[in-house]
């Protein structure tokens, strides 16, 4: 399926991220890379990450009022596919990938495209198609993309 999504987008579009149009942040479970034609394209489920009451309101909305323990709730009421080309200046942001001397998470340690890619072709790693992700989108390309830290 993902597949058809991409080979339906517009795959001659500049790499640079247009200016045109309002920043858009989402929150999202990322679920594989593809490369299309030299394009490289995430394909992603949007969620929305809540936390404090907010989350505690829609937890039990979705959970028939059952009680809430956690700092935070990822709201995911149904599974869409979405297809997004990722600029090629991309800047990513990692919480749990980098750990530094002392065996602490490096938070917000900046990773290359190349090793994101691995990231998410590696079985290793799989932990992370289940981690939400804040994508910040101009234009229609993805311009940043950013680990949500779950405790």
């Amino acid at each position: 399926m993902a597949v058809s999504i991409l080979s339906s987008c517009n795959n001659s579009r500049s790499k640079e991220p247009s200016k045109t149009g309002p920043l858009l942040k989402k929150s999202a479970i990322l679920m594989e890379i593809e490369t299309i034609d030299e394009n490289n394209f995430i394909v992603f489920d949007e969620v929305l990450f809540l936390t404090g009451a907010e989350a505690e309101k829609a937890y039990k909305e979705d959970n028939s009022n059952e009680s809430f323990s956690d700092l935070y709730y990822i709201r995911n009421t149904e599974t869409t596919e979405q297809s997004l080309e990722v600029s090629d200046t991309v800047r990513i942001f990692m919480k749990t990938f980098s750990y530094n001397s002392h065996g602490e998470f490096e938070i917000d340690g900046e990773i290359d495209f190349s090793i994101f890619e691995k990231i998410f072709s590696d079985a290793e790693y799989a932990h992370y198609k289940m981690i939400p992700f804040k994508l910040e989108i101009l234009g229609e390309q993805v311009i940043r993309i950013e680990e949500i830290y779950i405790p």
